[in-house]
């Protein structure tokens, strides 16, 4: 298991694999010590994140993010995470992002999608019989 953590922005317009979803917790930015202040339980300012084990090492989400990336691997109501690739989209490129400031960098968006391995065809909505279009 890798213990190196990896920011959203820097998987923008690539993908990660899914390994592992840790218990949540609640985290909050310390910035006089340049660290991550951690709970196991809600205190003021603190976030509740999921820690995820990927092939690019460890990824903080959000649980509207996790939702997402659930949502857009789930087929026929159930969503298995181990093993999928999920391709991570944005409303910024790289270059914008490095460049923009602290309130612009507050309006940056994630989007999910399956990766290409993600996709198999098992997955593949049936059009048909089944009631397709």
């Amino acid at each position: 298991m890798d213990e190196t953590y990896t920011k959203l922005s820097a998987l923008v317009d690539s993908t990660f694999t899914l390994e592992r979803v840790s218990e949540y917790q609640y985290k909050r930015w310390n910035n006089a010590e340049r660290r991550f202040d951690i709970s196991d339980s809600w205190q003021k300012d603190f976030k509740k994140v999921y820690t995820v084990d990927t092939n690019k090492g460890l990824l903080d989400l959000s649980a509207s993010q996790l939702g997402q990336v659930l949502e857009c691997i789930s087929y026929k109501g159930e969503a298995s995470l181990p093993g999928k690739t999920i391709e991570v989209k944005s409303n910024m490129t790289a270059e914008e992002f490095a460049k923009a400031d602290k309130e612009e960098k507050m309006k940056i968006r994630y989007f999910f999608n399956p990766g290409k391995a993600a996709v198999t065809a098992e997955d593949d909505v049936p059009y048909g019989d089944e009631g397709g279009w």
